[in-house]
């Protein structure tokens, strides 16, 4: 029943104070309801960007005793794993505390091992279908995609790491394939900080920009200003990630003063100039920093909804004006209207 759902954060921390810090994993215990109304607890844990915890297997064992000692409850364990390695596939814990023999008067004796063996359930992302989990409306099913397409570019650099400038591509299409799902903007502000937070960019800066670009493409859904979009968003970010007032008031910057220089024009708040305008000083921010060196100008195009030529020109330092804009958008309307 999806509708009765309850996470026992709080159970779980005190369960386990020493999970704290561990941000390269996530482990949730959740309380749900079946349909025929039986309630069952729930153990779900994601192993991160293919962080391999060498205690993994005990670790999931003591999940399961200390919350059955504690709250008599049987959990329901899944481990998710989203490391690029197909034969890592833990799936038990096993004790064995002592081995020797059985049998006697008469009985044939056989070897026997003793002690406890936990087995849970398992869920490799390698072994799904990257057309299935693209086409799937469940939100969790999306997430996956975004470390789905990051093994397959680790495999194509031959990396463990992923340049941003190709994170930022591949997020960015996945954020288009949410609002083509019809998505709405607090589903997507949810979903962009889990990948943000697990499947995480090296540089914060990088974050500020997706976060930016997140609020351009969601203001077209809500109505909302571009400035108060830009501003709340990055707050957000800063309080809960811990970037504080360096990012407020340095790396927000070079997108701030481009888009109050549009607003003040009287051409830029809650048009459709203003948000093509907002594309264009990010993507010039971002050459300026150096973050997509190694993007191809058609990959970008795509991701910031730009005509090509226009990407080469930003490449160079030759940035479209509002005149250019506005052009632009003219011939748009013409074509649309069918003349």
């Amino acid at each position: 029943d999806y509708e009765r759902v309850e996470f026992l954060e709080q159970e779980l921390t005190q369960l386990f104070p020493e999970r704290e810090g561990k941000d390269r994993r996530v482990d949730k215990l959740v309380k749900v309801w079946l349909r025929n109304g039986e309630e069952k607890w729930m153990l779900i844990h994601l192993e991160v960007q293919g962080y391999r915890d060498i205690e993994f297997e005990r670790r999931m064992f003591t999940y399961a005793y200390r919350i059955l000692d504690r709250y008599g409850e049987l959990v329901e364990a899944l481990a998710i794993f989203t490391d690029p390695n197909k034969n890592f596939r833990p799936d038990s814990f096993i004790l064995t505390t002592w081995e020797g023999e059985n049998g006697g008067n008469g009985r044939k004796r056989k070897k026997q091992k003793y002690g406890i063996r936990y087995k849970y359930r398992t869920y490799k992302l390698l072994d799904q279908s990257r057309e299935e989990l693209a086409a799937s409306d469940n939100p969790i099913a999306l997430a996956l995609l975004v470390a789905y397409d990051s093994i397959l570019k680790k495999k194509e650099w031959k990396s463990e790491k992923v340049p941003d400038s190709e994170q930022f591509v591949l997020k960015t299409a996945w954020l288009r394939l949410l609002l083509e799902k019809g998505y709405d903007r607090e589903a997507i502000v949810r979903l962009t900080t889990f990948v943000i937070h697990y499947l995480p960019f090296s540089k914060s800066e990088m974050i500020v920009t997706f976060d930016k670009h997140v609020a351009d493409q969601t203001q077209n859904k809500e109505g909302m200003g571009i400035i108060e979009r830009v501003e709340n968003e990055i707050k957000r970010m800063a309080f809960e990630e811990g970037f504080g007032e360096g990012i407020e008031k340095g790396k927000l910057e070079g997108f701030g003063e481009g888009i109050e220089k549009g607003k003040q024009e009287g051409k830029l708040e809650g048009t459709k100039a203003g948000m093509l305008l907002g594309k264009i000083q990010s993507l010039e921010t971002l050459f300026s920093q150096s973050l997509l060196t190694t993007s191809r100008n058609e990959d970008l195009a795509v991701a910031f909804e730009l005509p090509i030529e226009w990407v080469e020109r930003i490449r160079k330092g030759d940035i479209p004006g509002m005149e250019e804009v506005e052009k632009f958008l003219a011939g748009q309307n013409r074509n649309g209207n069918g003349h």
